[in-house]
């Protein structure tokens, strides 16, 4: 049966809004605001606020604001039942997820606070347990927020309105993900899934750099030089496809900042895909080579894309100096099919026709994931 409380009229000039309100909770906007201050205008304050015995509000801070605005009294429940610091900041949690739409970002505040919250219950059960068991030391384990660690998970989960796991996913946007990917999330520009997944990749990708150890460039100089790029994609259709998944990448400034190796004449292969056509012959420019051609690699095999399913790559030939293209006699088809094997792998009868074009030539392959007879071999996957 509940308790009956009674309803007490306040001066709202003489009440305090809680300091944790502020830290946890925004103001309505500027409409629901107006909206709110209209009704209560028209029909009074229906709800009444609930404070604490010394006049600290636990609920209702905004309508406080609005009656302050219209200068009327407000209608107060003096909550003498909660005793304790925590039992009024758990209420006016509560009261809020209770009452307020809250994004997931504003749910993990609540949900921090309240991890402390029952951290302090269970020091105080603590306390009580070893007043009853004072000649042997007792058993807390189970009363201890990290002696279940579940428990105390799917408490708060529970409270704030998620399961376990989006918990979570939740907890862990909130300590770990970039700050470009908090902002995001908190500002409700991506859902927590989305910003877990990119906190994830985020990880594996730094992680990836400490482990991997970029060789430097040769100090040689090549007349052929062939490179596959680890291009930086800004999105992924597929995120299972993810290229940053695969292997670690580059962005288009730290590809054109490269001093490649080559000679005073030479001939660059440089693949590139539809979607970074122009950011390969941007880097085609910024190593000194000028763009002649391209060749298509017909993967025999088709992918995702937007425009069009991709199926193709391109092989662009650029010239630095004078070079002279490969004899008649070599000059294949520039369609070339083979097809599609591991992921962004190149196929290795294209690098076998390079060679056989310019055999007394000094070649090097940028980016290898294989050493191969005849050729240099630059790249992290060696």
């Amino acid at each position: 049966m509940s308790m009956q409380r009674k309803i007490v009229e306040r001066d709202p000039k003489k009440l305090t809004p809680h300091t944790l309100n502020a830290e946890l909770f925004s103001d309505l906007t500027t409409d629901d605001y107006n909206n709110l201050k209209a009704d209560i205008a028209a029909r009074g304050i229906q709800d009444p606020l609930h404070i604490t015995t010394d006049n600290v509000i636990i609920s209702g801070h905004q309508r406080q604001k609005v009656a302050l605005d219209l200068d009327i009294p407000v209608p107060c429940i003096i909550r003498e039942d909660l005793t304790e610091d925590w039992q009024v900041e758990e209420q006016l949690i509560a009261d809020n997820l209770l009452r307020r739409h809250l994004t997931d970002f504003q749910k993990m505040e609540c949900g921090e606070r309240l991890r402390h919250i029952e951290s302090v219950k269970a020091k105080e059960r603590q306390k009580e347990l070893a007043g009853t068991r004072p000649n042997k030391e007792p058993d807390l384990k189970e009363n201890l927020p990290e002696g279940n660690k579940g428990q105390t998970r799917d408490k708060v989960a529970e409270k704030i309105g998620m399961s376990g796991r989006q918990y979570d996913k939740a907890r862990k946007v909130y300590h770990e993900a970039p700050e470009h990917i908090k902002e995001e999330w908190k500002a409700g520009k991506i859902s927590t899934h989305n910003a877990y997944k990119q906190t994830q990749r985020e990880q594996k990708k730094q992680q990836r750099k400490k482990t991997t150890v970029t060789p430097p460039l040769p100090d040689d100089e090549y007349d052929v030089i062939y490179a596959d790029c680890p291009w930086r994609y800004d999105f992924s259709k597929d995120t299972s496809d993810e290229i940053e998944q695969k292997y670690p990448t580059m962005t288009q400034e730290e590809l054109m900042e490269l001093n490649v190796p080559a000679a005073e004449n030479a001939v660059l292969y440089l693949w590139a895909t539809a979607p970074k056509l122009i950011e390969a012959l941007d880097v085609m420019r910024a190593w000194g080579f000028t763009y002649k051609t391209h060749a298509v690699w017909d993967k025999e095999w088709i992918g995702m894309g937007f425009w069009f399913r991709g199926q193709h790559e391109l092989l662009l030939v650029g010239t630095k100096g004078k070079f002279s293209p490969p004899e008649q006699e070599k000059r294949e088809s520039s369609v070339f099919r083979y097809k599609r094997t591991e992921h962004s792998k190149k196929p290795s009868e294209i690098r076998d026709y390079l060679a056989r074009c310019f055999p007394d030539k000094k070649k090097i392959e940028l980016f290898a994931r294989e050493a191969s007879e005849g050729w240099d071999s630059w790249g992290d996957e060696l």
